[in-house]
């Protein structure tokens, strides 16, 4: 039988607002290798511009912005990422502790098959804490989650775990996690995939009501932005998921594939999944392929 595992969704505070440039632009030489051009261009658009307050007719005086990178860009989680490579090596130390990281959402997780499973796992944490004080950027632990996974069977039988704690601050246990927009619980994505539906179906119903004012193409181009996009995002993770599941991401298929060809509920669909499958929406319209 698998040991269940402990997660630590860790949240750090305006993580890309506190970068400092001039470690970041080090790194990039020093780690990485980034010279001449590649890093003048680099250098260029983090740009050492300056901020001012202004109210009414008074302005402030200019402050150089040392700190930050945009986040809101595709460069900015890459950016984010170069920064703090030295935190693979704080979580190398303990052996039995792996971690899962995209720019600023990192997840430290272990499995509980040993005695001293969660004292590891909490040393870590602290360490990473330091290193993260040591480099300006600043971990949240109220904010942090941590979560027990695995079947429902041991979750039920087996003690609960004590919380972890960090900065005198205990991180209690919680039933889901949100991770880019991912929401992990305890033994199943049912959430996730509730949370899919319910989106999913808002914007069919928006759809549905502009429907007859659009054509069939401008309608298969909104519904695959709007509806397959979300069906679509990490759906890799639930593989093997209840056919329940799949049974709620089968009905949001067939009402955006009905809302598209405006047919009635009554109306087989399958003809029209099918004259679909060649078009761009044919990732929403077929069958889900889990």
């Amino acid at each position: 039988m698998q040991p269940r595992s402990l997660v630590l969704q860790l949240d750090l505070s305006a993580a890309f607002d506190t970068l400092d440039k001039a470690t970041l632009l080090h790194r990039l030489d020093h780690t990485f290798g980034v010279l001449g051009t590649t890093y003048n261009w680099i250098e260029f658009y983090l740009d050492w511009g300056s901020h001012f307050v202004r109210v009414g007719d008074r302005t402030s005086a200019p402050v150089l912005c040392e700190f930050d990178v945009p986040q809101d860009s595709v460069f900015g989680p890459l950016l984010f990422t170069i920064n703090t490579p030295p935190t693979f090596n704080v979580i190398a130390q303990f052996k039995t502790v792996n971690r899962a990281q995209y720019a600023d959402d990192t997840q430290l997780y272990t499995a509980l098959n040993t005695d001293d499973a969660v004292r590891v796992i909490n040393d870590c944490f602290q360490s990473v804490h330091y290193w993260l004080d040591a480099n300006g950027l600043c971990l949240d632990p109220d904010k942090t989650e941590a979560i027990v996974i695995g079947t429902g069977i041991r979750l039920r039988s087996e003690e609960k775990i004590c919380a972890v704690k960090v900065a005198d601050t205990s991180v209690p246990n919680t039933t889901t996690v949100k991770s880019l927009n991912v929401t992990v619980d305890s033994t199943s994505f049912d959430q996730h995939v509730n949370n899919v539906c319910k989106a999913a179906h808002y914007h069919v119903r928006a759809l549905r009501h502009i429907r007859r004012c659009v054509s069939v193409d401008d309608a298969k181009v909104v519904a695959t932005a709007l509806v397959s996009s979300r069906l679509d995002y990490c759906n890799s993770v639930l593989s093997g998921t209840s056919q329940s599941n799949l049974n709620k991401l089968q009905r949001v298929q067939n009402a955006v594939a009905r809302t598209v060809m405006t047919t009635s509920k009554c109306e087989y669909i399958t003809i029209h999944q099918s004259s679909l499958s060649r078009t761009s929406l044919a990732a929403c319209c077929c069958t889900h392929s889990l």
